[in-house]
């Protein structure tokens, strides 16, 4: 069963407490993304991330590192373009403690001046392996393009960016960002609901509600674009719009979208790289914020084999006008079926899930419900679908020797 508490600030908690567990997850989600970087300033969401886990309350960096040891929690942070999520699993009978430590990090994070430059180095180090990972830059170009620079550039910043931030800069984002009424926090696994209730209300209650800032606008002048790299390989990346996970037909899409990359008989798979052996490797995946949502397709290959390798795949995807089969949506059903069914069984992964759900449909959304919509989906109307909305506006992005050609 699960709960939710809203307090009078906006904090938002929510809870599924599955008993059989012997340990207990959390997750608390914060719209402080990269997205409201200020322009010139690409890193500034990693820098407050940095920041904040040196120190926190009364605790200075070691001791706050000492009390995560000491509470034993096995702790994440992760960066998007929207969000900022801090994520750790523990023992039940250390919940309270946990709730206190982190508490104190959203709240009154010690932020030292002393240790920015400790921090700069960091996050440059992130940023400099980029350089060696042509397609993760390739995914990176891709994404600036479709969504425009603030909602696209890569969430760790750039390097002219890091170097140029100041730590009043990354205090007043921290202000400017880190509020009750943008935060959401998810407790799964073996935990008693009213107890923790309680306690989070005790800790967040007298956290300051502020005023929501304004969120960055989706750029759509779209330009396909290919980077120069001298090397034997290509990368290829296409994009293109589609429906938002916000739209109620946004199934079918994803179900269009597994049938030509979703496994190891997907379409892709089979055409680009295992009848013609085309490439090492080649995805199609969706990606989606509220209102904005793309197929990203992506294809690593010899430099000779490029241009026969994008035919291919633009081959596969005007194909899917045509039309799925019964059988390509039952190996849909049965993944989706899957996922669904599995993602309980990591409590820290079901606490993202459960925000997840919230912020993006202001609610938690029963398995049953999930199940009944994929089970009914039919051949015939995915079809319809694709027949009405065939996919154009494709956009372009390469990487390697020579530009291709759509």
């Amino acid at each position: 069963m699960n709960y939710q508490l809203i307090l009078p600030n906006g904090f938002t908690l929510l809870g599924d407490p599955i008993m059989e567990f012997q340990s207990v997850s959390f997750a608390v989600t914060t719209r402080a993304g990269s997205a409201w970087d200020p322009v010139g300033k690409y890193g500034m969401a990693a820098f407050v991330c940095e920041m904040m886990l040196r120190g926190a309350g009364n605790r200075n960096t070691r001791q706050f590192l000492e009390d995560i040891d000491r509470i034993g929690i096995d702790r994440t942070e992760s960066l998007t373009s929207s969000t900022m999520e801090f994520r750790g699993a523990l023992l039940k009978e250390n919940l309270n403690d946990a709730l206190e430590l982190y508490a104190d990090l959203l709240q009154k994070p010690v932020m030292p001046e002393e240790e920015l430059e400790a921090g700069r180095q960091v996050l440059l180090q992130e940023v400099l392996s980029m350089e060696d990972n042509p397609e993760g830059k390739l995914a990176q170009v891709l994404e600036e393009q479709f969504y425009g620079k603030a909602w696209g550039h890569d969430a760790d910043g750039d390097r002219s960016g890091i170097e140029s931030i100041t730590w009043n800069e990354v205090r007043a984002q921290y202000e400017r960002l880190l509020m009750p009424n943008r935060c959401v926090m998810a407790v799964t696994g073996n935990f008693d609901w009213e107890k923790t209730a309680h306690k989070v209300e005790e800790l967040f209650s007298e956290w300051e509600k502020k005023e929501i800032p304004q969120k960055p606008e989706f750029v759509r002048d779209r330009v396909p674009i290919h980077i120069e790299l001298d090397s034997p390989q290509t990368q290829i990346g296409l994009v293109w719009e589609t429906l938002p996970y916000s739209h109620p037909e946004q199934l079918k899409v994803r179900a269009a979208t597994s049938v030509l990359s979703g496994g190891m008989n997907s379409r892709l798979f089979n055409e680009v790289r295992e009848k013609r052996g085309l490439c090492y490797d080649v995805d199609a995946h969706l990606q989606s914020f509220w209102s904005v949502a793309g197929v990203f397709c992506t294809a690593s290959c010899r430099q000779e084999n490029a241009q026969q390798t994008l035919d291919i795949i633009l081959q596969e995807i005007r194909k899917l006008g045509q039309g799925i089969t019964e059988e390509e949506l039952q190996a849909f059903k049965a993944r989706y079926r899957m996922m669904i069914l599995t993602s309980r069984e990591s409590c820290q992964g079901w606490a993202s899930e459960l925000i997840g759900d919230w912020v993006n449909f202001g609610r938690i959304r029963p398995n049953e419900e999930l199940l009944k919509k994929v089970e009914d989906l039919t051949v015939k109307e995915i079809n319809a679908y694709l027949a009405e909305h065939p996919v154009e506006d494709i956009l372009l992005c390469t990487l390697g020797q020579k530009p291709l050609c759509l």
